[in-house]
Order: C-alpha cells, then sequence, then structure tokens
C-alpha cells in the first residue's frame, strides 16, 4: 500500500502490485468511505506495510497504523536528503525499503 500512486512505475518494473492507495488524488484527502476502503484493502490483503514519502505528512496514517496494526516505511521520489542524494543512491534506497518490507 502506498500514500499515492507515486510508485505505480516502480511496481510495475519489478512485478509487484499496488493494491491499497490512501490518498484517492494528490493533495486530496480521502474522504471517510475512502478511508474505509482503504482499510478493507489492507485486511483482505493482509498488508504489513504502507509506504510513505518524506515530503508528505504521515498524519493522517499514525490513527490507521496503531489499528490495523501495519508499519510506515519511506520511499522518496525526490531525493536529495541523507542517503538520497544521487538519483542511483534514492533508487536504491527506495529498493531497500521494499525489500525490507517484504521480508517482515
Amino acid at each position: 500500500a502506498t500514500f499515492h500512486m507515486a510508485f505505480a512505475y516502480f511496481a510495475a518494473a519489478y512485478d509487484l502490485k499496488v493494491v491499497a492507495v490512501f490518498e484517492p488524488a494528490p493533495g486530496k484527502e480521502p474522504s471517510p468511505r475512502y478511508v474505509e476502503a482503504f482499510q478493507r484493502q489492507v485486511r483482505l490483503h493482509k498488508l504489513r506495510t504502507v509506504f510513505i514519502e518524506p515530503q508528505l505528512s504521515e498524519i493522517a496514517l499514525r490513527g490507521l497504523t496503531r489499528d490495523l496494526g501495519i508499519t510506515l516505511r519511506a520511499l522518496d521520489p525526490l531525493g536529495g536528503s541523507k542517503g538520497t542524494e544521487s538519483y542511483i543512491a534514492m533508487m536504491r534506497y527506495n529498493a531497500a525499503q521494499i525489500a525490507a518490507a517484504l521480508r517482515e
């Protein structure tokens, strides 16, 4: 599950599937009905991780992480922070985050 569809290209390239997206459209707050649908998808697919971006607020997901027993991991689509200074470093960081989540 992701905060929004920023990593659909990555999922497609590595034969992964994004089964739940928290934000219905960039910058749009999810409605209560949308949040319920997100929770159903998380439970249905027994997801353990939701990927967020360091540039976005995770406040909206904090309550859900407790309720659903999931963890948050960061994927960085922009880079420039420590460990993601170059494109290659950013992609390695993101791949490592996804690999760690798949091992959990």
